[in-house]
């Protein structure tokens, strides 16, 4: 039996299945301590094992933008809305314009976290989707684990430390 001097403790398990005309595609990053592991449809174990280097990579919350929830679309529409009442260039614009460019800047954002969207990482010029379609496949999921995600590290003040320390030293 071993001991190790670190704390380890789990925050986050994922179970990936697949059914036998789907293909598992695994790619760990530093050691570890970033992995990914992408379903695809089809047997291409090329195809998989890229697609989950991409995700490793780039870091994409959904699949599709079919994936992304009408609440994250209402948010990113309000951020949106927001910097355009804020921005001086966009002063003076008519609804109908500002309705466009705000669509637009939320579907920029949309291509970002979305997989099928993004700029291929092997090859830029084309998009996760046509390298996907290219192959002859579908991608079914993915997930993207990374050691400390989702830790709240403590922010601490050491001047209101040192000061709260005095105070009661000096009571």
């Amino acid at each position: 039996k071993a001991k190790r001097g670190k704390k380890i403790s789990l925050r986050r398990v994922e179970l990936v299945t697949k059914n036998d005309n789907q293909t598992f595609g695994v790619y760990k990053h530093m050691g570890g301590k970033i992995a990914t592991v992408c379903v695809v449809e089809g047997n291409d174990a090329e195809l998989a094992k890229d697609l989950s280097m991409h995700v490793t990579a780039t870091h994409p919350l959904y699949t599709s933008k079919a994936d992304v929830p009408a609440d994250y679309l209402e948010k990113e529409t309000h951020v949106q809305m927001e910097l355009a009442k804020n921005d001086e260039k966009l002063a003076g614009k008519p609804e109908a314009a500002l309705a466009k460019i705000i669509e637009g800047k939320v579907n920029k954002q949309l291509k970002e976290i979305c997989l099928l969207s993004q700029a291929f990482v092997k090859n830029p010029d084309q998009t996760v989707e046509a390298y996907v379609q290219g192959a002859k496949s579908t991608v079914v999921s993915f997930v993207r684990l990374e050691v400390g995600e989702g830790i709240e590290k403590q922010v601490s003040d050491f001047a209101a430390e040192v000061e709260a320390q005095s105070a009661a030293f000096n009571k």
